[in-house]
């Protein structure tokens, strides 16, 4: 095909009548840019597994410091049948532990977590109900030490309601 106004041809270029070697070299390009393309994606997926698996890591830890409030929770309860069965000392040490466990394998290891807003209020909340738990079960603990076992009942009564109240916070969302 012949272009009059400016003196040039342009032939029909077909695969066949390239050589060898032009043929090879485009084949590696082809080849490279899609091993290049696939390993951007790769490398991009493998980065928002990271991000994710980070997450879930983050949700166990305060999974489990939840668990391990609750089970504190649950030792303190049953301290408090304890000292109700005339085993006072017994269960006042159980209650200390308890109260220890719920400080520093709950609290303590759900706060040293990312916390959002929620979370911090519902931590807030349970530090206060802890701490009235605590001044209702040394309420009751000295009730149980003097004999008052009416005035031990009625605290009991509260110290339960309280638990629920601090089991019922620690599993909110």
């Amino acid at each position: 095909m012949n272009n009059s106004s400016c003196g040039c041809t342009l032939e029909k270029i077909t695969i066949s009548s390239v050589d060898l070697q032009p043929k090879i070299v485009l084949a590696f390009v082809i080849v490279a840019l899609l091993v290049g393309a696939t390993g951007a994606v790769g490398y991009y997926s493998v980065g928002a597994v990271d991000t994710q698996a980070d997450g879930m890591a983050v949700n166990a830890k305060k999974l489990d410091a939840t668990a391990e409030m609750i089970a504190a929770i649950g030792v303190q309860q049953e301290s408090l049948l304890h000292a109700q069965l005339g085993h006072v000392e017994m269960g006042e040490q159980m209650f200390a532990e308890g109260d220890e466990a719920f400080e520093t394998e709950g609290v303590d290891q759900f706060e040293s977590a990312d916390l959002s807003s929620t979370e911090r209020r519902q931590i807030a909340l349970m530090n206060e109900l802890q701490d009235e738990y605590d001044g209702v079960a040394a309420e009751f603990f000295e009730a149980q030490a003097a004999g008052n076992t009416d005035l031990a009942a009625q605290k009991a009564d509260e110290a339960a309601d309280l638990s629920t109240e601090l089991e019922a916070a620690a599993i909110e969302p």
